[in-house]
């Protein structure tokens, strides 16, 4: 009785060539497992560029908080805005808009509610912090362009090394094939499929 497999049966990839197959399993192996670290290495830093971002912009809000004050004549507010395309609004301590920048009739994307916590939201980095001798609260917001254009850039840097990581992979596949499928030195083949040294056989025919 014979138990070999019925060419019917035999799957697409077990029709192809050894060499082939081999060099299609390395190569899945690295691309796996360089995916793997380039997505832990991705998120992160990521993370990391995020969270420098958020501390940045909590930086500048207490910055800008500093210059923040009302004329005594005019009750108007002065102060200045140093990020490129950040905006600034002033709240009384019950949430009651005061002012803006840039002034009205200008309009400036929502920031969300106040919050002492940083956070980031319409494309902006946020912050609320206090005006220092005020019962007032500046909400501050940064564009965060600059943020998403790094991270990505982080990912095509990634996918970029793994796809040629990967590709660097398929001459390690010839390699394997040779060193494992190829006798070793001084080893026979048998009619048994297996190899024998070849002392063993010169012995024997003598």
């Amino acid at each position: 009785m014979s138990f070999e497999p019925s060419p019917r049966m035999r799957t697409p990839l077990a029709r192809l060539p050894i060499r082939l197959r081999l060099a299609t399993a390395v190569a899945g192996v690295a691309f796996a497992t360089l995916s793997v670290v380039a997505v832990a290495v991705g998120v992160l830093t990521a993370h990391r560029l995020r969270a420098d971002f958020q501390e940045n912009v909590s930086t500048q809000a207490e910055n800008v908080a500093g210059t923040f004050h009302q004329d005594y004549f005019s009750g108007r507010w002065q102060g200045y805005v140093t990020a490129l395309g950040a905006v600034a609004r002033v709240y009384t301590d019950d949430g009651q808009l005061e002012n803006q920048y840039p002034a009205p009739p200008a309009r400036i994307p929502n920031l969300g509610p106040l919050s002492r916590a940083s956070n980031d939201l319409n494309g902006y980095g946020v912050a609320t912090v206090s005006v220092p001798h005020s019962p007032f609260l500046l909400q501050y917001g940064v564009p965060d362009a600059q943020l998403v254009n790094e991270v990505g850039k982080l990912e095509l840097f990634l996918a970029v090394g793994v796809i040629g990581g990967t590709l660097r992979m398929r001459p390690s596949a010839s390699w394997t094939r040779r060193f494992l499928i190829q006798p070793s030195a001084g080893m026979l083949p048998c009619v048994d499929g297996r190899s024998r040294p070849q002392e063993e056989r010169s012995s024997r025919s003598r």
